[in-house]
Order: structure tokens, then C-alpha cells, then sequence
């Protein structure tokens, strides 16, 4: 025992000290540094905090902030409206129209299309079919659009396209029978159209193409039927007066007395009144 404890002590005594111009050494590098003086922490953390209140004004000017962005630290929406960010206040609401449309528009487009019919029936009568077809053309498309966002219904627009514009250029030299057929026609091809997109949905797609078929394009086709007879150009005319005597009539009614809707879902400023008025 005696004998090992000699030879640690001679290897202990063999390592050199430890030489100044070295630097630290290694194992006291490990030690944790000295903790700076109280007064040198308090400076430190109030530089710390004068940054943070610093960054914090900068986001505010900015307008990326939370506040700046209308939405306050709380969470909840702010009260103003307006374009976040912008420091614009929100105006008054536009007031919503009670018959549920843009009248000035509807009005300048129903002129329009009474002076297209109107000057087709005086110089060229031919030419009230193309201005039937095109309104039609426009109606199908629009009542599609609708179908598809208030009862998901895929309505096979082509055929139901191609099917009215024959529908009613059928019925100048053909009369009933040339509408029918193309009427006929124009289901077995939204059947047939339909048969790729599966089995599901496919009635209601289906019968919503069909009806979209009879209601715009068929009826067309016999307004287009009046033309052709000698007085032709009254009967048209006696029909557009009707339509629209009954649409004034339903909109006055609808909008002074209109209390109980009809299919607040599809239309919900159509009133039972409106209609009695009608």
C-alpha cells in the first residue's frame, strides 16, 4: 500500500503548475461568472424595458398592432368599423331596397328591352325572336346561377342552352310542334348529360334541369308563337302591357303591404301580398 501511495504521489508531483501566460485554466472556465452588482441589474433591466415600450410604440404607429388593427387586447372586435389599419370610420349602412332588387337598374333594363321589342315588331318582326332568344339565353344562365347556391342543384346549363335557343327558333316556322320536340329533346339530354357525374344527386340535378328548361326557354317559345299571324304585333304588344301591369301591381303591393313571404328561402321580399297585387 505504501508502495502506490509513492508512485501517486510521483505522478501528482510530475504535472507542471499552471503557467500565467496561458490564459485561465480550463477547469476554472467551468465556473459560473460572478454575479454583477444590484446597481448594474437595475440599470440593465430598465434599459430592457424602456426597448420593449419602445417596440411597442413603433407597432402602434405603424398599424400592425392589435389596437391599430380594430381589434383591442381584450380579444373583442372593435366598434368602429372602416378598413383596419387605415384609421377610416365606417359610414352609414346603404339601406336595403324592400323589394329585395336595384330598381334603377331593373327599370333601365326593362326600357331597354321594351324598346328592343318595340323597334324588332315595327321594322323587322323576325328580329323580336332574336330578342327573345337572348333574354332568355341570360335568364337560363342567372336562374342556374340560383339553383346551384340555394338548393345545390348541378342544372345541366349546355343542353338546357342549346335546348332553348332551339325551343324557340322551332317555333316561328314549326308552332307547338317544333317547341315540343325540342322541349322533349332538351330532357333526354340532361338525362343523358347528368349520367357521368354518379348516382348521387342525380334526380335532384336532374329535375332541376328540367324545370329550368320549362320555365324559361318553353314559355319563350310561345311568346314567340304570337308574331307570325297577321296581327301578330297586338297580340305581343297586349301581352307586354300585361306583364307589365302585373308587375308594377305586385311591387306596390309587395312593398306597401308586404307582410307574409312566399318562399323566404329562394325569394325572401316575394310577399302573398306582392302576388295579390299581381
Amino acid at each position: 500500500m505504501s508502495q502506490v501511495s509513492e508512485e501517486r504521489d510521483e505522478r501528482v508531483g510530475d504535472i507542471p503548475p499552471p503557467d500565467p501566460a496561458a490564459g485561465p485554466d480550463p477547469v476554472s472556465r467551468l465556473e459560473p461568472a460572478p454575479e454583477p452588482p444590484a446597481g448594474q441589474r437595475k440599470s440593465e433591466s430598465a434599459t430592457n424595458a424602456r426597448a420593449e415600450s419602445g417596440a411597442a410604440s413603433a407597432k402602434a404607429e405603424n398599424g400592425t398592432g392589435a389596437t391599430a388593427a380594430g381589434v383591442p387586447a381584450n380579444g373583442e372586435p372593435a366598434a368602429s368599423g372602416g378598413n383596419p389599419g387605415s384609421g377610416e370610420e365606417a359610414g352609414p349602412e346603404k339601406k336595403a331596397s324592400r323589394a329585395g332588387r336595384n330598381l334603377p337598374a331593373a327599370i333601365g333594363v326593362g326600357l331597354l328591352l321594351g324598346a328592343a321589342i318595340i323597334v324588332s315588331l315595327l321594322t323587322v318582326r323576325f328580329l323580336f325572336i332574336g330578342v327573345i332568344a337572348a333574354a332568355i339565353a341570360v335568364g337560363t344562365f342567372e336562374f342556374s346561377g340560383v339553383l346551384r347556391r340555394v338548393a345545390d342543384t348541378k342544372v345541366a346549363l349546355i343542353p338546357v342552352l342549346v335546348g332553348g335557343q332551339a325551343m324557340i327558333w322551332l317555333a316561328w316556322p314549326f308552332g307547338r310542334e317544333g317547341a315540343l320536340t325540342a322541349f322533349v329533346l332538351t330532357v333526354l339530354a340532361c338525362l343523358l348529360w347528368r349520367l357521368p357525374g354518379g348516382a348521387k344527386g342525380y334526380v335532384r340535378d336532374v329535375s332541376g334541369s328540367v324545370f329550368a328548361a320549362a320555365y324559361l326557354p318553353l314559355f319563350g317559345a310561345f311568346a314567340a308563337m304570337l308574331v307570325p299571324p297577321h296581327d301578330g304585333v297586338g297580340r305581343v304588344l297586349t301581352f307586354l302591357i300585361a306583364v307589365v301591369a302585373s308587375d308594377t301591381g305586385g311591387y306596390i303591393a309587395g312593398v306597401l303591404g308586404g307582410k307574409h313571404p312566399m318562399a323566404p328561402t329562394i325569394s325572401p321580399k316575394k310577399s302573398w301580398e306582392g302576388f295579390a297585387g299581381s
